[in-house]
């Protein structure tokens, strides 16, 4: 786990590093909170702590809150100088996760650090879903085979994850067709519809090794089978 640490005070970095070290981690300290944005902007970490004392050429919550637009959203840790109900409010809106008190032990930042870890990792896995080789995120519409990312349209995303949150189930033409375009009483030939983007899907999944991953199954639909199943 890969820690950042804002702050100029001895005490909270030495804490901070024995927390990193029973993670088995490693601590970046900034004495600036306009280095801690740019860090955070162009590198990964894990965790983010800001002691509200750090010098700043404007507000601490500014810069979390432009991080939060940026779409940064590791977990944030802000250490509590005595601050007020009505602030500790305003920085939950801002984007803060936890306080730490200014008393906080090595140990105690450790495990703050592991529970936040374990939820986000759980929120995670409800958005992605592997078949195989093949990985779909769910939520950010996106879809790997291994590490390379296959680009998929809108229609063709929204079809292989249909498919596959139905895996070793046939779907009719007309299942698909319902759940992706609506009703399709009105329109006269939905398989030619449903081919068009089949087709599309079929051909970059082919392209990457992925040519059986969905089975035709004559006058009955489609369908993904789990892959233990299939071999």
């Amino acid at each position: 786990m890969n820690f950042i640490l804002a702050t100029t005070n001895d005490l909270f970095i030495q804490r901070t590093e024995e927390a990193s070290t029973i993670l088995k981690g490693q601590l970046v300290t900034v004495g600036h909170l306009s280095e801690f944005f740019t860090q955070l902007f162009f590198k990964n970490y894990d965790l983010g702590i800001v002691d509200p004392k750090t010098p700043s050429s404007f507000p601490y919550l500014e810069i979390i809150e432009r991080l939060r637009k940026e779409g940064i959203q590791l977990p944030l840790f802000l250490i509590d100088h005595e601050l007020n109900a009505q602030q500790r409010i305003l920085s939950l809106r801002k984007g803060i996760d936890l306080f730490l008190p200014q008393n906080f032990i090595p140990e105690e930042l450790a495990e703050h650090a592991l529970s936040l870890v374990r939820k986000k990792n759980v929120i995670e896995e409800l958005h992605i879903l592997k078949i195989g080789s093949l990985t779909i995120d769910i939520k950010n519409f996106r879809v790997w085979k291994g590490n390379k990312e296959i680009k998929l349209t809108q229609k063709e995303f929204s079809l292989l994850m249909l498919l596959a949150t139905r895996k070793n189930n046939i779907l009719s033409a007309e299942e698909i067709f319902n759940q992706l375009w609506g009703d399709y009483s009105k329109v006269s030939s939905i398989n030619n519809v449903i081919q068009v983007h089949m087709s599309g899907l079929r051909k970059k999944l082919e392209e990457n090794s992925l040519k059986n991953l969905i089975t035709t199954v004559r006058g009955k639909g489609w369908i993904i089978l789990d892959q233990k199943k299939a071999s």
